[in-house]
This record gives structure tokens, sequence and C-alpha cells, in this order.
């Protein structure tokens, strides 16, 4: 009887003819490889600055747009012990990358980090000859904000910080505390400043007080912990009221 008869099998389906798979990879090339050369190409061809980490939430595609570019049948030939290598080489690079580009690296900062430099002989260095010139304590030091900063917490006074020698970048400085008090000046002075070390990275610390300029009567270089930078006193104004911080 006919409906005794078996049906014969119906063709299954293959991925060349699953619909729609044109926009599944378009969607991935976008995720995976358009928006990360087209950002860095913005950046160079307008001068825009982008943080390094901005790529971060598009990196998980860049594996799967890859394994697109492959001709059609290139992974289901390839083993573990064929892929295996190629995950462990780039695991290594990838950890090469960030030990040697990590903020605290030896190999990005070196002995230019203020963290590898020794603070408190750097503070020793200015302490006791600033407060034989001021005649007492110190109660403000002026400069860029590391070197300042810096300094301000190794001082037993804990002074505050003038950041760049200017008011409107130090709101917790009053207008007259300067005049009352002096100061502590850390800066740069072409009489007196050593040359910069070589290699210093963009973000070490010479780099960023060398826009600060102070007067070379009577500055010091403070040595070879932080090349170039050079400190001086400025006293309080003749007849001006006690130093008192309010």
């Amino acid at each position: 009887m006919a409906s005794d008869q078996v049906k014969p099998p119906q063709p299954t389906s293959t991925p060349r003819d699953v619909p729609h798979r044109g926009p599944a990879k378009a969607l991935i090339f976008a995720w995976g490889l358009l928006t990360l050369c087209f950002m860095p190409l913005v950046a160079i061809v307008l001068g825009s600055y982008i943080q390094g980490h901005w790529g971060t939430a598009f990196v998980i595609f860049v594996v799967p747009a890859a394994m697109e570019l492959a001709p059609r049948g290139f992974w289901a030939k390839s083993g573990w012990i064929r892929v295996i290598p190629f995950f462990l080489l780039i695991q290594a690079f990838l950890l090469t990358l960030e030990y040697v580009s990590m903020r605290q690296g030896p190999v990005t900062y070196g002995k230019h980090n203020r963290t590898h430099f020794d603070a408190k002989a750097y503070a020793t260095a200015i302490a006791d000859p600033a407060r034989a010139q001021l005649g007492g304590p110190i109660r403000v030091v002026s400069g860029s904000a590391n070197p300042a900063g810096i300094l301000a917490v190794q001082l037993v006074e804990k002074p505050l910080v003038l950041i760049d020698g200017r008011l409107d970048r130090s709101p917790w400085m009053s207008s007259g505390l300067v005049a009352r008090c002096g100061a502590v000046e850390l800066g740069f002075t072409e009489s007196v400043d050593m040359p910069p070390a070589d290699g210093a990275m963009p973000s070490a610390p010479e780099v960023s007080y060398a826009r600060v300029r102070i007067d070379a009567a009577d500055a010091r270089p403070v040595g070879p912990m932080l090349p170039g930078l050079s400190w001086r006193v400025r006293r309080p104004e003749p007849g001006a009221a006690p130093c008192e911080l309010r």
C-alpha cells in the first residue's frame, strides 16, 4: 500500500543555504573591524585625542571578525594541535604588551616616575633650608601638581599646594596667604636648571614642571632625583599680617 511506503529523507539546510547570513557578517565586521579602524583614523586626521582603553568594548568582536575573513572550511580543517600554539602566542603577546605599558611599569616610566625615586630624600633636601629662609614652618608649596604635591605630602606641616602658582587653579587657597606666609616655589629656571634626563617619558614629572617658570634668584636645583627641577623660597611680604591659615 502507498501508506506503507517510506518517505525519502528531506535534505537538511547547510550554512550556504541559511538566509540573511550577509547582514550577520556585516554586523560582526562593523563591531569587530570597522570601528577599531575608523576611530584611530579620525583621531589622526582631525588631531583628536582618544583614551587608550576606548576600544575595549569592541575587542571581543575582533576574533569572530577575523575568523569570518578566513576561506570557507578553513576552521573546520584546523585541529586543536594547530590552534593552541597560536592561542598561546597571542596570550604571551598581550601579557608582554600589558607589562610594558602598565602605569606603574618600570619599562614605561623607569626611574622618572614619581613612585620610583626617594620622595623622603627629595623633601629632606628642601625642608630645612626652606624653613630657615622662611623663619618658620612651610605653609605653601607652589609649582606643578606632581612635584609640589609630592613635597607637600612628605613635609610634616602638610602645606597647601598652589598649582602652577595660580589661584584660579587652587580654590582652596586664600588670596593673601602667600603674602602672609611665603612659599616654596618649584619650577624651571634657565640659569639654574639641570638638563633633563635622556629617555624621559611624556608623563614623567620633569615634563610637567618644565612649563612652570620661577625666578632664578636664589634658586637651587633639586638634584638628580628630579632632573631639571629647581626650588626657591618666596619670603612673606614686609608688613603683611601674621601667617594664619584662613
